[in-house]
């Protein structure tokens, strides 16, 4: 899935000639130009950066529904099924966000980027399967921002 496609169905204009180490330097240079990065990413990716005239935008975050993947042998279905239980199992229970957050750097970029004052762009991803619960997808990235569910 990729993030600039998904933007593009979305109609917001992309330029993906230059290869994205080289971003950071085309923003330094170059006005009207946007880099959009993923919370865990771009406080950690900026704080590297040779560049000091780049700033991180402080009032809007574009959020859009997305998968990860557990890529398990076909043939094993115990484990398959192990990890799908356990999965949903500390979504309800809410141990799976407690484990996010327990790592350093989620929290640290939670906390820098202060969601609950932006604008909240969201997008459809047109790039998801059928199957995927879209209403689920939104209810955790709204728990994870802190946010309510709007409905």
């Amino acid at each position: 899935m990729s993030d600039t496609e998904i933007l593009k169905q979305n109609g917001i204009v992309t330029d993906a000639s230059h290869p994205e180490r080289d971003f950071y330097h085309l923003l330094s240079t170059a006005t009207n130009y946007y880099f959009p990065r993923g919370i865990t990413e771009i406080y950690s990716e900026l704080e590297r950066s040779e560049f000091d005239n780049l700033v991180v935008d402080e009032h809007l975050a574009l959020i859009y529904p997305a998968v990860m993947y557990f890529y398990v042998a076909n043939d094993n279905f115990e484990l398959q099924t192990r990890l799908e239980k356990g999965l949903k199992t500390a979504i309800e229970d809410g141990s799976l966000e407690e484990l996010f957050f327990k790592f350093d750097h989620h929290k640290k970029a939670f906390e820098q980027a202060n969601v609950k004052k932006r604008n909240l762009i969201f997008l459809p991803n047109p790039l998801l399967p059928n199957k995927v619960d879209i209403d689920q997808i939104r209810e955790l990235q709204m728990k994870v921002i802190g946010q309510k569910t709007k409905h």
